[in-house]
């Protein structure tokens, strides 16, 4: 029979956030769907963080929950770099890499095994066939690993007017230790992302990466304080390093999907304007999501159950 007296609900945990009253939804035809907007107030210190959202249906005694999150006033200038090509990067620009084995190389990385683990990937971050950057395009796991310190440099980055920019980017990272023919995870530091904002003149870290192995995993660091202003000339390098040699020591990485995000203009609280926020002001194009009514469109499948008798 069509679903009648439907109830639909949106709660949050999220400070900062008003919500809409509870709505009845009109009648849902059997097998049909309904798509429902929610129109939100959310806070301007909000901008930026993690808004919880749980979407309810109640049908009499049945209810149906889904949970969902965004963030606010949060804007993705461009396109990631997906590394079709090697996208302007730069190996050892300075010329002072010591690297023995496992230098930064751009293309289709084999798979390599060692034990049983897999130490390179098949691919890049979208799978089979996707080319991306990696320490050692060799498909031999002894002759891939890194020895020495390779440096991979981005092309120029234009982030004028950007505000709390972060970096976004997936990475493929493993470093193993082989004491006795063993392997265990090595606590060390092994690839260190860095950031310049005056053209490769100075430089300063902003991430680490160590610990258990990555399967092309996304991170996103805020930059913060390692870049003290934006301008037309920012660059990144991801720097890999080992003191020890594949008899020793295994240590793989991969970078794939970079980009750079920031926040909406209207999220800046340095702008004179007491009142800004990124969610009470009318956005832009370039400003996405910064906009007083957020609309959340929640598809609301409803489905008759089926009891089965037990024998």
């Amino acid at each position: 029979a069509p679903a009648t007296g439907a109830i639909a609900t949106l709660t949050s945990t999220t400070a900062g956030v008003t919500l809409p009253e509870p709505e009845e939804l009109p009648e849902i035809p059997v097998g049909g769907s309904l798509d429902h907007v929610f129109y939100i107030e959310i806070a301007g210190d909000t901008c930026g963080a993690d808004v919880d959202l749980t979407v309810q249906s109640t049908i009499a005694s049945r209810t149906w929950r889904a949970a969902t999150s965004f963030r606010p006033g949060v804007v993705d200038p461009a396109a990631p770099e997906t590394f079709a090509t090697d996208g302007g990067y730069l190996v050892d620009p300075a010329g002072d890499d010591n690297i023995v084995q496992g230098r930064w190389e751009h293309g289709v990385p084999p798979p390599t095994y060692f034990a049983g683990r897999m130490l390179q990937s098949n691919g890049g971050a979208a799978g089979l066939d996707d080319p991306a950057w990696i320490t050692g395009l060799s498909n031999a796991w002894d002759d891939g690993e890194v020895a020495g310190r390779t440096t991979l440099e981005s092309a120029p980055i234009d982030m004028t007017g950007f505000v709390a920019p972060s970096l976004r980017y997936t990475v493929w990272y493993l470093a193993y230790d082989r004491p006795q023919a063993n392997l265990v995870v090595s606590p060390l530091v092994h690839l260190t992302v860095e950031v310049s904002g005056d053209g490769g003149a100075t430089w300063a870290v902003f991430d680490e990466v160590s610990g258990e192995p990555m399967r092309w995993v996304v991170r996103e660091v805020p930059l913060g304080d390692a870049l003290t202003e934006v301008g037309p000339d920012v660059r990144f390098r991801f720097v890999v390093a080992d003191d020890q040699g594949p008899e020793s020591r295994l240590v793989e990485v991969g970078i794939d999907d970079v980009s750079v995000i920031t926040l909406s203009g209207a999220c800046d609280s340095d702008g004179g304007d007491d009142d800004a926020g990124c969610c009470n002001v009318a956005p832009t194009p370039r400003q996405g999501l910064g906009s007083a009514a957020l609309a959340l469109l929640v598809a609301l499948g409803l489905r008759r159950g089926r009891r089965r008798a037990r024998a």
